[in-house]
């Protein structure tokens, strides 16, 4: 009995935290725009977590640090406008949450960015709910319409404050969707903030601390109560193609998801991951559950910067 309760606290510390790594800095060939679009950036993407579904990558120049995320999993996407993520950077290479942006925010209960459901469904019907294309549509427009805004603590110089995405310290966030509702979140801190001091080669040789977290959300928040089960249910027919084409990888998934399905690209932080692990859980059965929704997920990898 003792054995299996280790085993237990085994597994759920593994699923809670994924193991660092380092990342080495691209030198991208195009100015970023911070603008919620990936076209600058290299394709596939060549990191992946599978806990958070974030597929990432990073680069820097001179004068910043640019990350760009890519999430595929609707239900991921409804967590991380939701709930937020925060992005940390330590200079001294360790993982301390003390310096970085909340973006995008937590949204309290009272907000309306809401997971989609069907209002055509009897009362109390969730586990036969069916999903609606316009309800994501809508739920987008919310989001755009709330997510004006991210909290920054930490930076030299810079006052820990709720600030606009665009703003006069250079800290800068923006998020936005492409025609396949694929999500992509920008981000563009500058160096000078973070390290005190302009990049020079022998910061290049001393990784800086680097974590992704996507918040839980609260129990009280419109996460819970009614919308408890699988936000998935069955699509409208316009989408059953699509769910067609990956169940397969969806339900391998799932069976070798091991504490509540959270698989989604058993490759997790491999090269080249881009539209697999990622696009497998996009129409799954799983990733809307609420135990899942009220978790928190943490990614840390140390960075590697170039010297441009």
């Amino acid at each position: 009995m003792q054995k299996l309760f280790l085993i237990a606290i085994t597994l759920l510390l593994i699923s809670n935290y994924s193991p660092a790594q380092d990342i080495h800095s691209l030198k991208l060939k195009t100015a970023v725009t911070i603008d919620g679009s990936p076209d600058e950036w290299p394709q596939p993407f060549n990191y992946y977590n599978g806990e958070t579904k974030l597929q990432y990558r990073i680069a820097n120049d001179s004068s910043n640090i640019y990350v760009c995320f890519k999430v595929t999993d609707e239900p991921a996407q409804m967590k991380m406008m939701r709930a937020g993520i925060n992005v940390w950077l330590d200079p001294k290479g360790k993982k301390k949450e003390t310096t970085g942006i909340n973006f995008p925010m937590k949204q309290d209960h009272t907000s309306s960015i809401e997971t989609p459901h069907s209002q055509t469904e009897g009362h109390g019907q969730i586990p036969g709910q069916t999903y609606q294309k316009h309800d994501f549509r809508n739920f987008k427009a919310r989001a755009t319409a709330q997510q004006i805004t991210m909290k920054v603590q930490g930076f030299t110089g810079v006052s820990d404050q709720v600030t606009g995405i665009k703003n006069d310290f250079g800290i800068l966030a923006a998020f936005n969707w492409d025609s396949l509702d694929i999500l992509c979140i920008e981000y563009q801190i500058p160096i000078a903030l973070v390290l005190q001091h302009r990049l020079s080669a022998a910061d290049t040789l001393k990784p800086i601390g680097i974590g992704f977290v996507v918040n839980a959300t609260d129990a009280s928040s419109s996460w819970g109560g009614e919308h408890q089960g699988n936000w998935g249910g069955n699509r409208n027919a316009d989408e059953s193609s699509e769910m067609n084409g990956s169940m397969n990888a969806g339900m391998n998934n799932g069976m070798n998801g091991g504490i509540n399905n959270r698989t989604g690209g058993m490759n997790r932080d491999g090269q080249g991951v881009g539209m697999g692990g990622g696009e497998a859980y996009r129409s799954n059965n799983g990733g809307g559950n609420y135990s899942e929704m009220a978790q928190e997920h943490k990614v840390w990898s140390k960075l590697i910067l170039n010297a441009n």
